[in-house]
């Protein structure tokens, strides 16, 4: 079945490693998924890009390096706009011409970034619960090396009491490296440059907010302000793409809808 994503996943080559991901095919407007920290796509959006609402969308979801099925190498950055090159590299090799990009959470960024590089080929940009702000996670400012050597298991436990299972269980095929790098990244002085960066894009753009979320990653005041729509999820959570797969495709799809004449 298409939720069954690791098992015909395709993989890419980049200078730093391979990039694996899946492309369902659809003859909508295609819609590239780029997921959050700690997260993968083919765990984050399995069942929700196969559920009825998104099915007649062309779906490509990526394993971002660091994470999921895809290589982890030690010798990246893993910044937004690094990730976000290999991105439109793939893009480019599977011919998707005009397409839509969705980013949630940390994967915001990639998304944004993705969206300056091809402002010709990205038709939309969808952020669900975007981090586009600065934000603080613990045990990432005592620094990589401490992180690596025990600060994740503790980060790790510290989820684990909180009882996401399955975020645990994503986080866990993450490298340390990828985590320390990414979190550090979310956490420096110039961290909130990507809502103006979001903000200034030529494409149109929506927001789409859990009802219930208590994500502090994006200022919803700031987003309206700069006249960009909110969609708000009713008892939507961050994790509601995974915790509501078929109510947030959609929402995604109704999103898709709006941002492009032949979005539904």
């Amino acid at each position: 079945s298409e939720a069954n994503l690791g098992a015909n996943m395709q993989e890419m080559k980049t200078e730093f490693g391979r990039v694996r991901f899946s492309d369902l095919p659809g003859e909508r407007m295609p819609i590239v998924f780029i997921h959050g920290w700690g997260c993968a796509g083919s765990f984050d959006y399995a069942e929700c890009v196969s559920s009825g609402a998104l099915v007649g969308h062309r779906r490509v979801l990526v394993d971002i390096l660091g994470a999921g099925y895809s290589d982890k190498p030690e010798n990246f950055d893993y910044l937004p706009q690094s990730h976000a090159r290999y991105i439109c590299e793939l893009v480019k090799r599977l011919n998707l011409g005009e397409f839509i990009v969705c980013g949630h959470s940390l994967g915001a960024r990639a998304a944004v970034a993705v969206a300056e590089n091809l402002p010709h080929e990205v038709k939309g940009v969808i952020l669900i619960e975007g981090s586009i702000e600065k934000e603080f996670l613990p045990y990432i400012d005592e620094g990589e090396a401490k992180f690596i050597s025990e600060n994740r298991e503790k980060f790790i436990a510290d989820c684990t009491n909180d009882e996401d299972m399955r975020f645990v269980a994503s986080m866990r095929q993450w490298s340390a490296v990828a985590l320390w790098r990414s979190a550090s990244e979310l956490m420096s002085e110039g961290s909130g440059e990507w809502a103006r960066r979001f903000y200034a894009l030529a494409q149109p753009k929506i927001f789409i907010a859990g009802g219930a979320s208590e994500e502090g990653g994006f200022d919803l005041n700031a987003i309206t302000k700069a006249g960009i729509e909110i969609l708000s999820v009713p008892n939507g959570a961050h994790a509601m793409i995974w915790e509501m797969p078929a109510i947030t495709a959609e929402w995604i799809a109704k999103a898709a809808a709006k941002l492009t004449k032949d979005g539904l």
